[in-house]
């Protein structure tokens, strides 16, 4: 298989094309932008402002959401210790949380002071996104993905809270970075760097719906189901305007992203070592085998790639990433095992929609 000789980005998966140098459209769009590099990024005075415009109004300034990885806790800590505001955070509890997660949640909010609050969807509505994300998809992190966001603005909207900041890492962010990629994410990043009013906001969120409603009906096929998610998830766009709309923001958009400098900085101030990447989800090694089984790549990738064209890290580092991810034994099993049963999957079933998405391929989807 053909590869980019850049970020490693291999040709056919993820609407990968390859020039005649073997570069990707990937490396190519991010060489004609000006991108600063995530560990220079320096816009916290823009952040400070940004927070600023609302500060007071409302019972609470911002609300995070609160994982208890290493990122979201270093966002929480830099807006407590910092920013002064006014900070809510919560935990969003998507059926999959592991014992773990709670625990360390529990001592970083007793460790920074936080109120903090469980949510936990309506399980009918989000098992409908989680099947069908697997079903079409064999991607059943895409539930995630778009239910956290625009639950995320639901929240705010309900709660009265103007910003959703959120802790997403910069190659997280720019991991579907190409010309004409259809990640609803990039648009939001884009919009991050202005001063928005109410009005903006709800502008940008009408696009944002629209297109993601779309999706939706690629995946749900059944009019009830559509519905019932759109209701447990969604904001009515309607219902934003210049009067009160949230904006969903990126807190590494504006800081600098040093992972080494976090961690110290968190150890130093006794708020507790972080848990690793993904292991607040009890599943994450089952989506992990079903993008291996189906599409010959990791979930991983994406991000790995985008690490590889910022330069943060070198191609035999990305190979070890990559390889370190591969799972099998016991603790897959119980893994596809939590699927199942959460699901409403069995076994055979499961196994029956690998081979035949192996076989068929799955739906054409651009983003979570």
């Amino acid at each position: 298989m053909n590869a980019c000789t850049r970020c490693l980005l291999p040709e056919g998966k993820l609407n990968v094309t390859l020039d005649q140098d073997n570069l990707c459209n990937y490396c190519t769009y991010f060489d004609r932008q000006e991108m600063i590099h995530p560990e220079h990024t320096d816009r916290r005075a823009l952040l400070r402002k940004k927070l600023r415009a609302y500060k007071g109004d409302y019972e609470h300034d911002v609300l995070i959401g609160l994982s208890g990885g290493k990122d979201s806790t270093y966002v929480a800590y830099r807006l407590v210790k910092d920013y002064d505001v006014r900070v809510l955070s919560m935990t969003y509890d998507n059926g999959f949380l592991t014992d773990r997660a709670r625990k360390n949640t529990s001592r970083i909010t007793d460790r920074l002071g936080l109120d903090h609050f469980y949510h936990t969807p309506d399980w009918d509505a989000h098992s409908v996104l989680y099947r069908a994300a697997f079903e079409k998809l064999g991607d059943p992190c895409v539930a995630c993905g778009f239910a956290g966001y625009f639950l995320s603005i639901k929240l705010c909207f309900d709660l009265k809270i103007p910003f959703f900041v959120h802790g997403r890492s910069p190659y997280q962010m720019y991991r579907n970075y190409r010309e004409g990629s259809g990640d609803v994410f990039i648009t939001m990043n884009q919009a991050n760097l202005a001063l928005n009013s109410f009005g903006d906001v709800a502008k940008l969120y009408r696009e944002v719906y629209t297109h993601v409603l779309q999706s939706i009906d690629l995946l749900v096929d059944d009019p009830e189901k559509r519905r019932s998610i759109q209701e447990e998830f969604f904001v009515h766009p309607d219902r934003l305007n210049e009067e009160f709309a949230p904006e969903f923001v990126g807190f590494f958009l504006f800081e600098p992203y040093r992972e080494d400098e976090m961690r110290s900085a968190l150890e130093k101030e006794q708020i507790g070592k972080p848990q690793k990447t993904h292991s607040d989800c009890a599943v994450h090694e089952a989506a992990d085998y079903l993008f291996r089984e189906i599409h010959g790549i990791s979930l991983e990738t994406a991000e790995v790639a985008a690490m590889l064209r910022f330069g943060s890290i070198t191609q035999e580092e990305a190979d070890d990433i990559l390889s370190n991810g591969i799972q099998d034994g016991d603790s897959l099993d119980r893994a596809i095992g939590e699927f199942c049963a959460r699901t409403g999957i069995s076994r055979p079933e499961f196994e029956s929609r690998v081979k035949e998405l192996q076989h068929n391929g799955s739906v054409k989807f651009d983003s979570h």
